[in-house]
């Protein structure tokens, strides 16, 4: 078997064939994406061609029950083929079919993004009916939404397709509907997961990690997907997929970076790590989460940036600023057992005195917590069924309240005729008024200034450059001290405006070694 192949399912015959990749008429294929039901014995998918037998469908009928929802709805699209993970992957267990796994993963990217468009299921429930988008839970005081959105396959099936369809309950949804609607009704989502997690495979993702993903700024380098995926959910015993998941999102996925589950996660964040380009590792340096104190091990998964950010991606938008281009950046693999060090040549430090800002934070005036519109109303957004009437605020509604309008803001074009739309349902306010929120409260924006570690303000501190905005003086890096033995030590995060810090000195080094 080539690797240049595919099988694809013709809605006509009913069957499954392979399809050279280079020949395939695109705009007749769409894909699938859905939660799998993991029943307890596998499953015949019922669909000529395919020998194996899978724990994607818990029965014939419920695998029945997705084909047909998803023949009847892309029918009108043309559609001719359909790609199914389950059905056009040998699911077996021998050497054979592990290889052609091997072979098949690293070509899922090119599928979706390939294809006309993707249809997107959550879970069937007990009653073979389609979950929706978000449901209630805790005797109906709670809301989150379904697992779909807490899958580490199913960030590349939201990124990468051109369209993507989503199948709630009775209704068909458009990606920005369902952004709008889990965008408006963030304030009220609790999640009702465990953090830090019992297991690395574990999901522990925050409602605006969802957000950020299903944005359409979401900027798709390695940092930021991985810090999608470790805080996805996958098998215990496919823990790698946390890297494998991502590989068809990066702009120039390595191809030294093969497929194998035998070897540790560890190995294989340090393998994408090595092929990073100088941006991606610096925006990294930015975001990871290195040891507190000296003498701890710079372990891969902590050097990776498998960490939260709590704030929309897209601001700042990482992939418009300005960096050096006579900087150099890559990671190395020093010691047994292996471990993460990066240098950086041509490194600008800085010397400066970081002012404390003024204020961080101050509550919203009643007036614009008020004009957030209820979840009971926000609900008719995406045709939810629930009950939400009963639904308790999130822990932080206010600050919520915060990153969405500015969500807002920044997507304003795609989203202004869902909210016009919204306000003449008399589901929202206009999309005027919640902007308002944004710009009439700059008390939780992010402040001009800040610094991981809030006890360097205003001491004199050496900063390492990683990045600028281009329209104004506005730099991201960390605070580094210098070891004994030559490397350097990150401290903690900066970043700040020109106008809040002063500069005691600046300088060029031709070569740093953070961490050994």
């Amino acid at each position: 078997m080539a690797p240049d192949m595919i099988r694809l399912i013709d809605f006509n015959k009913r069957t499954v064939d392979w399809h050279e990749v280079d020949t395939i008429s695109w705009d007749k294929v769409w894909t699938t994406s859905h939660v799998w039901d993991r029943g307890n014995t596998p499953t015949r998918i019922p669909i000529g061609g395919v020998s194996w037998e899978t724990n994607a469908f818990s029965s014939e009928r419920r695998f029945n029950l997705m084909f047909e929802k998803t023949r009847r709805t892309i029918k009108e699209y043309g559609a001719e083929y359909v790609w199914m993970d389950a059905a056009c992957i040998n699911q077996g267990s021998g050497e054979e079919e592990e290889l052609e796994r091997k072979e098949q993963i690293p070509l899922m990217g090119t599928i979706y993004r390939k294809s006309a468009g993707c249809i997107a299921f959550g879970k069937q429930t007990p009653e073979d009916q389609f979950v929706e988008i978000t449901s209630t839970y805790d005797d109906g005081r709670k809301a989150w939404v379904c697992s779909w959105f807490e899958r580490v396959w199913t960030f590349q099936e939201l990124r990468l397709p051109k369209v993507v369809l989503f199948v709630s309950g009775e209704h068909i949804l458009t990606r920005d509907e369902v952004y709008l609607s889990i965008l408006m009704t963030s304030p009220y989502l609790t999640s009702p997961h465990q953090s830090p997690p019992s297991h690395p495979s574990d999901t522990h993702i925050s409602i605006q990690d969802v957000i950020n993903a299903l944005s359409p700024k979401f900027g798709s380098n390695a940092q930021r997907s991985l810090m999608q995926t470790s805080k996805r959910g996958c098998s215990a015993d496919l823990i790698n997929d946390k890297v494998y998941g991502i590989l068809g999102v990066l702009p120039d996925p390595p191809s030294t970076l093969q497929v194998d589950y035998k070897i540790s996660l560890a190995q294989v964040v340090l393998s994408l790590m090595k092929s990073m380009s100088t941006k991606d590792v610096l925006d990294t340096l930015t975001f990871n989460k290195l040891p507190p104190k000296d003498g701890i091990l710079h372990d891969a998964v902590r050097w990776s940036g498998m960490v939260r950010l709590d704030e929309p991606t897209e601001h700042p938008s990482h992939e418009k600023h300005y960096y050096d281009p006579a900087m150099e950046a890559r990671v190395d693999v020093v010691g047994d057992p292996p471990l993460a060090t990066t240098r950086i040549s041509n490194a600008s430090l800085w010397t400066v005195v970081v002012t404390k800002p003024e204020r961080t934070h101050t509550d919203f005036a009643e007036t614009h917590v008020r004009a957030w519109p209820s979840i009971a109303s926000l609900s008719k957004l995406a045709k939810l069924t629930d009950d939400f009437s009963k639904v308790e605020r999130s822990a932080d509604y206010v600050d919520a309240i915060g990153r969405a309008s500015r969500s807002l803001a920044s997507n304003w074009l795609s989203l202004k005729p869902l909210l016009e739309k919204a306000a003449s349902d008399g589901i929202a306010a206009t999309g005027e008024e919640l902007l308002s929120i944004n710009t009439g409260t700059s008390g939780t924006s992010i402040p001009p200034n800040r610094l991981g570690d809030a006890r360097l303000f205003g001491q004199e501190v050496t900063v390492l450059i990683c990045r600028s905005k281009r329209d104004k003086p506005f730099h991201y890096g960390i605070v580094v001290t210098p070891q004994e033995d030559g490397s350097w030590h990150k401290v903690c995060t900066a970043a700040f405006s020109e106008e809040c810090v002063r500069i005691v000195a600046s300088r060029t080094e031709d070569l740093i070694i953070i961490g050994k």
